[in-house]
C-alpha cells in the first residue's frame, strides 16, 4: 500500500513537472509567435512608407523632368547630357557660379534687357539722323548750284577761249596769206613772222587743253557730288568710354580708313565745322571692322566731354578718298621760326593724304600741281632778302593752283583742322637760339625764378677774422 502511494505521488510529481515544462515552452512560442507579428507588422509598415516615398520621388522626377523640358523615359545620365548641352548652347557667354538653368535665365533675361536699351538708343539715334537730312539736303543743294556756278563760268572762259583761238587762227590765217603775197620782199621775215604766230598757236592750245581737263574735272566733281569741305563732317562718334580715354566711330577698313589719322571733335548740332565749335582732338589706334574703328582722346575739356553723336572731321582724308595737296612757302608748324617740310609732309601722309608738290625756300621743287590737287598749303611768303629760286618757285605755285582751281588754305588752319598741335617743343641751340627759352618751366609755362629768400645751407660763409689774420 505504501509503496502504491509512493509510485502516484512520483507520477503526480512528473506530470506537474511535464505540465510546468509544456506551459513554460507554449508561453515561450506563443512571445516569439507575438515578436514576429510585431516585426512583420512594422515591416509591412515600414515596406508601405518606402513605397509612398517612392511614388513621391518618382512623381517629383517626373515634374522635374517636366520643368526643365525632356521626355520622362530619360536616364538620369541622358537628362544630365541634355541639360550640359543646353547650359553650353545657350549659356556659353555665361561665367558665373553656380551655373544652373535659373542663373542661365536671369543672364539671358538681363542681356535682352541691355540689348533692348540699346535697341531704343539706337532708334533715338536714327530718328535724330532722319530729321538731319533736311538740314543736310539744304546744304548739298547749296553746294550743288555753286557747283553749278563755276561749271558755268568755266564754260563761258573755255568759250572766250575758243572764240580767242578762233580770232587768232583766223589771224593766223590772215598773216600767212599775207607772207605768201610778200615773199618776194624777205624770206627770213617771212620766216620770223611763221614761228611767232606757230608759238602763240601752241600755248593757246595749250591753255585750250588745260581749260578743257579743268571743266571735265569740275563735272565729275558735280556729277559725284563730292562733299569733301570744311562744312561737311567726315563721320561721327557712336560710342565713348571716358574712363579708358577711348571713343568709336562709324569709319573703317571699307572707307580706307588708316592708324593714326587725326580727327577734330565737333557738336553734333553744329551747323559749321570751325575753330570756334571744336571740342576736342582724337586719334585712331585700332581699325575694328568696315565701319567701325577704336580711337583714342588726345585733348578735351572735362565741361563739353564727347559725347556719342558728335561730328568729326579733318582736311586731309574723307571716307573712300585720299585727299591731294601742295605745299608752299615757308613751313613753320612748331614756331621756331625754322621750315618744317618734312613735318608738314610727314603728318599728311600719315593721315592718309598724298602730296603732289612741294618748293622749300630755296627754290627746290618737286612734283606739280594738276587738275586732282585738292588743297596747296601756304606758308610764309619768302622775304625779298632770300633766294629768286625760292621767290619764284612760291609765285608758280601759286599762279597754278589758282588757274587750276585749287583751294589755297593756310598751314595754320590746316593743323588746326587736323587737330595736331606741338606737345614737344624743342628749343634748338646754336645760331639763332633764345636763352631765355631754354629755363626750366612749370606745367602752367611759366619760367621758374628765385623767390629771394635763400636757405642757410646756401649762402655763401666767410672765414672768421681775427686780428693779425689774412682776412
Amino acid at each position: 500500500m505504501a509503496r502504491e502511494n509512493q509510485g502516484l505521488q512520483i507520477a503526480l510529481i512528473i506530470f506537474v513537472i511535464l505540465t510546468i515544462m509544456l506551459g513554460v515552452t507554449t508561453f515561450v512560442f506563443f512571445k516569439q509567435g507575438e515578436d514576429a507579428e510585431a516585426r512583420a507588422e512594422q515591416a509591412e509598415q515600414s515596406a508601405r512608407e518606402n513605397d509612398t516615398l517612392a511614388r513621391n520621388v518618382l512623381e517629383e522626377n517626373s515634374r522635374m523632368k517636366g520643368f526643365i523640358g525632356v521626355a520622362d523615359t530619360l536616364r538620369i545620365e541622358e537628362v544630365s547630357d541634355q541639360v550640359n548641352e543646353d547650359l553650353s548652347t545657350y549659356g556659353a557667354n555665361f561665367r558665373g557660379e553656380p551655373r544652373g538653368y535659373r542663373q542661365v535665365l536671369a543672364y539671358l533675361f538681363q542681356t535682352i534687357q541691355d540689348q533692348a536699351i540699346r535697341l531704343e538708343a539706337r532708334t533715338v539715334e536714327v530718328q535724330e539722323l532722319k530729321d538731319k537730312i533736311p538740314t543736310l539736303e539744304a546744304a548739298n543743294r547749296a553746294q550743288l548750284a555753286q557747283h553749278v556756278k563755276m561749271a558755268k563760268a568755266k564754260a563761258e572762259e573755255l568759250t572766250s577761249a575758243r572764240q580767242t583761238f578762233q580770232t587768232v587762227r583766223t589771224r593766223f590765217e590772215a598773216d600767212t596769206a599775207e607772207i605768201q603775197d610778200q615773199w618776194a620782199r624777205g624770206r627770213e621775215q617771212a620766216a620770223q613772222n611763221v614761228r611767232k604766230m606757230s608759238s602763240s598757236l601752241e600755248d593757246t592750245n595749250k591753255r585750250v587743253q588745260g581749260l578743257v581737263r579743268v571743266v571735265q574735272d569740275q563735272r565729275q566733281k558735280l556729277e559725284v557730288l563730292h562733299t569733301g569741305s570744311y562744312e561737311a563732317p567726315d563721320g561721327e562718334i557712336t560710342w565713348v568710354n571716358q574712363r579708358n580715354r577711348t571713343v568709336w566711330i562709324n569709319r573703317g577698313r571699307a572707307d580706307a580708313l588708316d592708324r593714326q589719322i587725326t580727327f577734330s571733335v565737333y557738336p553734333g548740332d553744329a551747323t559749321t565745322l570751325g575753330p570756334d565749335s571744336k571740342k576736342a582732338n582724337i586719334e585712331v589706334t585700332q581699325i575694328l571692322g568696315d565701319h567701325l574703328a577704336e580711337a583714342r582722346i588726345v585733348e578735351d575739356s572735362s565741361r563739353n566731354p564727347i559725347v556719342p553723336g558728335d561730328k568729326i572731321h579733318t582736311p586731309v582724308w574723307s571716307p573712300g578718298d585720299r585727299r591731294r595737296f601742295a605745299l608752299a612757302g615757308l613751313l613753320d608748324a612748331t614756331g621756331d621760326g625754322r621750315n618744317d617740310l618734312e613735318l608738314v609732309k610727314n603728318l599728311i601722309t600719315s593721315n592718309g593724304g598724298v602730296v603732289d608738290a612741294f618748293a622749300d625756300p630755296d627754290g627746290n621743287r618737286q612734283g606739280q600741281v594738276s587738275v586732282n590737287t585738292r588743297y596747296l598749303v601756304v606758308g610764309e611768303r619768302p622775304d625779298e632778302g632770300g633766294k629768286p629760286e625760292g621767290i619764284r618757285e612760291y609765285t608758280r605755285l601759286v599762279s597754278e593752283a589758282e588757274r587750276l582751281g585749287t583751294q589755297t588754305i593756310p598751314l595754320g588752319k590746316l593743323l588746326e583742322m587736323m587737330g595736331w598741335e606741338n606737345r614737344a617743343p624743342v628749343e634748338r641751340l646754336g645760331k639763332g637760339a633764345t636763352p631765355p627759352k631754354l629755363r626750366p618751366r612749370g606745367q602752367d609755362g611759366v619760367p621758374r625764378s628765385s623767390p629771394g629768400s635763400v636757405s642757410e645751407r646756401f649762402r655763401p660763409r666767410t672765414p672768421p677774422r681775427r686780428p693779425g689774420g689774412a682776412y
